[in-house]
């Protein structure tokens, strides 16, 4: 009852690999996608968790990581690097996908997305530099 939450945008996952990887850019099926070399994050990530779900709904056996990673950063560079798939954050990687630096790989199967919100006090207003702020953040985050 204290707290306002408004929905300011929407982060959809990502399947990221080295631009030269063979399924840079291409669609194919989660089955075929488990077979490759995975970049995992720790336990308790909710990327990790969010991967386990995909591929549970989607009635595919979840790839076994071959290299693990304790922050996303460490692992989307080794993704880029080319030693394997990272699932992540596509508002993470957006500037390295621009750049040339990763590549997507696309799946037959929906990703995941989650809503994003931003969390007030109901008494507490926004100032004109966080408002200015927001309204920003609302302009470049997508909505779908």
């Amino acid at each position: 009852e204290f707290v306002e939450l408004r929905k300011i945008g929407i982060d959809e996952f990502y399947f990221v690999v080295a631009p030269e990887h063979k399924y840079a850019n291409k669609t194919i099926s989660l089955a075929e996608l488990a077979k490759e070399s995975f970049i995992g994050r720790e336990a308790g990530s909710y990327t990790k968790t969010e991967l386990a779900s995909l591929f549970e709904e989607a009635g595919v056996v979840e790839p076994i990581p071959t290299l693990h990673y304790n922050g996303v950063h460490e692992a989307v560079t080794a993704a880029a690097l080319g030693y394997g798939i990272h699932f992540c954050s596509g508002l993470v990687v957006a500037k390295q996908i621009e750049n040339g630096e990763l590549a997507r790989i696309y799946t037959e199967e929906p990703t995941k997305k989650r809503a994003l919100y931003l969390c007030t006090r109901k008494k507490d207003k926004l100032n004109g530099m966080e408002q200015l702020f927001l309204d920003f953040l609302i302009e470049k985050l997508p909505n779908d």
